[in-house]
């Protein structure tokens, strides 16, 4: 006898660690992080919650690193992304990690990718925290 609730296919899912070289940037217009991209074969109409971990710094006191999500290509968040960090010191770690939850998505292969940027000085996301 099946279960009186509904049932639902398994949730489709990726991962990616980016195990190797610290990154850096220095470009002040958005970027993809080279190496956090993955694709996904959704089954469609529902919500993708999309989450990055990082740990990163500026060498510039009062500089931000700004981070947003693209999906095919196109980016989620604003002229500043979808958050950003401050750095208070030179070279002070801070937390990059964030999340965003999407609208309901068609079905098919799509693209999900990491980008940043930074409003001065050079950028550094280690690599062991992404």
């Amino acid at each position: 006898m099946p279960p009186p609730w509904p049932q639902h296919p398994a949730p489709a899912y990726a991962s990616l660690n980016l195990a190797s070289g610290d990154i850096t940037t220095t470009s002040t217009s958005f970027v993809a992080v080279t190496g956090v991209t993955v694709t996904v074969e959704l089954r469609g109409g529902r919500p993708v919650l999309i989450v990055t971990t990082g740990i990163c710094h500026n060498s510039t006191v009062g500089a931000y690193t700004e981070w947003d999500f693209a999906i095919d290509g196109s980016r989620l968040g604003a002229t500043e992304g979808l958050t950003r960090v401050k750095h208070g010191t030179n070279a002070q770690d801070t937390n990059g990690s964030f999340s965003y939850l999407t609208s309901a998505l068609n079905a098919g292969k799509r693209v999900f990718a990491l980008y940043w940027k930074v409003t001065a000085g050079t950028g550094t996301c280690y690599a062991n925290s992404l």
